[in-house]
């Protein structure tokens, strides 16, 4: 469970296509209606000081995240703000969540995200966490974690400011209801980490994907790139 898997040469010859479990490219607000954000959104609280639509979030930033899709993504940065709704901590981030999604006839999913950060993060008080969680028992379990600019805990990729995908494998989960989710927490304006383009397929052949890798884009899920 949680293991990366390589973005390579293909899936077995003659397997059976990949279904489209859930998608998610934040290119229109979704809060409330697709997914769940904590403490509501930026656009209230002004630039960066919260999750927020890129469009909403950009503030002049020096260090700017490019080759998203479409023309948003998710970002946090500045979370540890004053003008934050209280309670929010270090130890008590801000996530936002996806909606549920039902699993139980299908054994091997994939999960597939574009994810960048600034490469100014500091190891041991910025974050951003990746999680799955059981939507019947809401226990959370971590995909991944990246700490500052330190490489990811489970998928040993390091982020930087061009948005690339990262994969996991989710067949070891064992739940019936799947809901994915992200905490992050920075503490200043110029540290932001970014999420774009969720895609949860489930694969035919493990084990050919083992072997063979994942390759997105014969199986209709590409992610378009476009700078900011």
């Amino acid at each position: 469970m949680n293991k990366v898997i390589c973005l390579c040469i293909g899936l077995f010859a003659g397997s059976a296509s990949a279904t489209s479990l859930l998608t998610e490219n934040f290119n229109t607000d979704g809060d409330g209606t697709r997914y769940t954000v904590t403490g509501g959104g930026g656009a209230g609280l002004g630039c960066c000081q919260n999750w927020s639509l890129n469009s909403e979030d950009e503030g002049g930033r020096s260090d700017v995240l490019v080759g998203f899709e479409g023309g948003d993504f998710w970002s946090g940065s500045d979370l540890n703000d004053g003008d934050l709704p209280s309670g929010f901590s270090n130890a008590n981030p801000r996530d936002v969540i996806l909606n549920s999604v039902d699993i139980s006839s299908f054994n091997n999913e994939v999960l597939v995200i574009a994810l960048a950060a600034s490469t100014n993060l500091d190891v041991g008080s910025d974050f951003l966490r990746i999680f799955a969680v059981d939507a019947d028992t809401s226990v959370r379990t971590v995909l991944d974690m990246f700490d500052g600019s330190n490489a990811g805990s489970m998928s040993g990729v390091t982020l930087g400011t061009t948005f690339q995908d990262v994969t996991y494998d989710l067949s070891g989960l064992g739940f019936a209801n799947l809901r994915i989710g992200f905490e992050a927490w920075t503490t200043s304006n110029s540290e932001v980490v970014g999420v774009d383009n969720i895609r949860l397929i489930d694969v035919p052949e493990p084990a050919s994907l083992a072997i063979f890798g994942l390759t997105l884009a014969g199986l209709g899920f590409s992610r378009k790139k476009k700078a900011l």
